[in-house]
């Protein structure tokens, strides 16, 4: 063997000894959770949730931080931009890797190739809703009038390009209507104005619309699932309503630097899955109608690739502008 030749199998042995020890060694000090969207929003009940139990199997502290700004933009690009060894990590959501690099012009890093995904922890179902004094008691009875009257109803979300505009867009063109979009600055605003009856349409996670519900200050229209959920046997989803396939939801997982060891990323998936495993913390994520979503890292990979290129072809079909 020459010199460069045993010099260089040297360097290859002392980086794979050193890759080893790191997967045996993480970690071995404090882990960040940054939380690209505001205190008090369903994301930090799961990041927390998620940040107790890494803590609790591996004696090391995990902290949640807020970084909201940009429709998470911001917070994820800091984790994009941050070491790749495992102890800064993103809560992301499919809005962030899927619909905002279709939305925004430059987001000044590519979810795609600056991201390593981790693992998905939850699932969030969406329902469509209106106001209680409605006159539509289903979906259907809604979609006929919007063909009578195109652009007479309307629909709030919480922006433009957000997925509560994008996820009624998606349903006015699959079932060939027309409807009015309201974005508003939030989506505390767009339900107040629903609850009163000043907009007609809303999709949303039914966590955060139950409490309404069960007040009888909305009225639920259908579910965009695959399939009926188990708390809603009597309510039908889109899908049955317009005879073509639709699902809407929002799901949330763990996201670090690309080039993060996969010893690393394997280790994090692991401890997601058993977290997900556990009757009381699988539990207390089903109380508030959130869905445990494990997956492999290749299998979220896989996941983030399909809703990116079915949000592009929605933007590109309906010519939608982006502002």
């Amino acid at each position: 063997m020459t010199t460069l030749r045993r010099s260089l199998y040297l360097c290859l042995l002392f980086l794979g000894l050193c890759k080893g020890a790191l997967a045996q060694d993480y970690p071995d000090r404090l882990i960040r959770i940054i939380v690209p969207f505001p205190p008090g929003a369903v994301t930090d009940v799961v990041a927390r949730l998620t940040a107790d139990f890494i803590r609790t199997k591996t004696n090391q502290n995990v902290v949640v931080i807020n970084t909201a700004g940009a429709a998470g933009n911001i917070g994820t690009r800091e984790v994009a931009n941050a070491a790749p060894d495992g102890y800064t990590l993103a809560l992301i959501a499919n809005s962030i890797m899927a619909i905002n690099p279709h939305v925004y012009k430059d987001m000044k890093f590519n979810p795609l190739s600056d991201l390593e995904p981790v693992a998905t922890i939850v699932d969030v179902p969406a329902v469509l809703v209106t106001n209680a004094n409605s006159p539509y008691n289903d979906l259907s009875e809604l979609i006929k009038v919007a063909r009578l009257k195109p652009g007479s109803l309307s629909y709030g979300s919480s922006g433009f390009g957000s997925p509560l505009h994008l996820g009624i867009h998606r349903l006015a063109h699959a079932s060939q209507i027309e409807l009015l979009h309201v974005p508003y600055t939030g989506a505390a605003q767009a339900i107040q104005d629903l609850v009163a009856g000043r907009i007609d349409l809303m999709a949303l996670g039914y966590g955060t619309v139950v409490e309404l519900v069960n007040g009888r200050k909305l009225k639920l229209l259908a579910t965009a699932t695959k399939t009926r959920l188990a708390e809603l046997p009597e309510v039908k989803t889109v899908e049955e309503i317009i005879g073509s396939p639709f699902e809407h939801s929002a799901w949330f997982g763990l996201a670090a630097p690309k080039a993060t060891p996969a010893s690393v990323v394997g280790k994090l998936n692991d401890l997601v899955r058993q977290m997900l495993l556990d009757p009381t913390i699988s539990g207390r994520f089903r109380t508030m109608h959130m869905v445990p979503m494990p997956t492999q890292p290749q299998e979220m990979r896989k996941l983030i690739e399909q809703e990116y290129g079915r949000w592009e072809d929605l933007i590109r079909v309906t010519k939608l502008r982006i502002p």
